[in-house]
């Protein structure tokens, strides 16, 4: 992600990581951020706003998340980055070479 360093609080690294997302164009960069936070946290979103105002307590989060968001600012979709799309009542595993449903 080049100049934009991501650290501080969870709610600061995701809103820098949301507006990275949104100038390389994607249009649902915010939701995508936190989607993303959740996934190199792994936690649910609940959990992540409860840590909203402190600085990160998952090891490596920064590093993975970073490497996320960059990724996503190059496209990939976020269905392949999170591993799982939601198909009718359930979800599937998705990855690289699967349509997602």
């Amino acid at each position: 992600m080049g100049d934009h360093a991501l650290s501080g609080t969870v709610g600061a690294i995701v809103g820098r990581a949301a507006e990275v997302l949104a100038s390389a164009g994607v249009g649902s960069a915010g939701v995508d951020s936190r989607r993303l936070a959740c996934v190199a946290a792994a936690c649910d979103e609940a959990t992540l706003v409860r840590h909203w105002r402190d600085v990160p307590p998952w090891p490596d989060f920064e590093r993975w998340f970073t490497t996320l968001v960059e990724r996503r600012r190059l496209r990939v979709p976020l269905q392949h980055l999170e591993g799982v799309a939601a198909f009718r009542d359930f979800e599937v595993a998705v990855g690289p070479g699967v349509l997602i449903p």
